[in-house]
């Protein structure tokens, strides 16, 4: 696990951005976390949420505009979440748990149906956006 988040640590991709790197980052905490790496986690959780506050807009949204990605993207939030608050970050928590919730809407003003439209580089993706699950 030490040899892949080094590897990964050289290797994020800053150039794609959008949700490749947020699933970067979100495997450098995990790898953190599940190495026990307390310092290192609390600097990995802190670097994720200045990336994923910074593509997720003011209207819930995430940058690419794309619902199949967002999805991903919300999906990733919750993860980090969970993370943070596995690893008593309680802070950081918090501050996904309000993304979470304002993607959530976001989500649902998307998809009248169960079905999320396909635009935007998107694929289909099914099933009726809820509330983030609880932690």
């Amino acid at each position: 696990m030490s040899t892949q988040q080094h590897y990964l640590s050289r290797r994020l991709e800053w150039d794609v951005r959008g949700n490749h790197l947020i699933k970067n980052l979100k495997a450098l905490c995990g790898a953190a976390a599940f190495l026990g790496e307390r310092d290192r986690f609390s600097d990995e959780i802190e670097r994720a949420y200045g990336e994923v506050s910074r593509q997720v807009l003011h209207d819930g949204g995430h940058e690419e505009r794309s619902p199949s990605y967002h999805a991903q993207v919300l999906l990733d939030v919750i993860d980090l979440r969970d993370l943070a608050r596995a690893m008593g970050e309680t802070a950081a928590a918090e501050s996904f748990s309000e993304l979470a919730a304002a993607m959530t809407q976001w989500l649902s003003s998307m998809s009248p149906g169960d079905v999320l439209p396909a635009v935007n580089d998107g694929f289909p993706v099914t099933g009726r956006p809820g509330p983030p699950p609880a932690g």
